[in-house]
């Protein structure tokens, strides 16, 4: 089965305590928590957590700009070392994400 990807993740930060130390970030898409990333409450440093989570809610448009990538360069790479490294790294993300 081919999981389709959310797009519009929202990111709700919930604290415990103290206002400056996350507890975690929540990511939800349509009013239902799909994840949640530690903070600091949990050990993990505020900037990692934020990092953390915002790549997490930016993932489906990332996937999407990679697979659009794909499709209108296919196999035009091949003639330049450089590109044909970051063109193996663009299907390698896209496998993972999608497989």
């Amino acid at each position: 089965m081919k999981a389709k990807h959310k797009k519009n993740l929202k990111l709700n930060y919930k604290y415990f305590g103290l206002e400056e130390s996350v507890s975690w970030i929540s990511i939800e898409s349509r009013g239902k928590i799909i994840a949640e990333v530690k903070g600091q409450h949990y050990g993990v440093n505020n900037n990692v957590c934020d990092a953390n989570a915002k790549l997490f809610a930016a993932a489906p448009d990332l996937l999407g700009a990679l697979i659009k990538i794909k499709k209108l360069y296919g196999d035009r790479t091949d003639y330049i070392n450089e590109y044909k490294q970051a063109w193996n790294e663009v299907e390698i993300a896209i496998t993972k994400a999608t497989k």
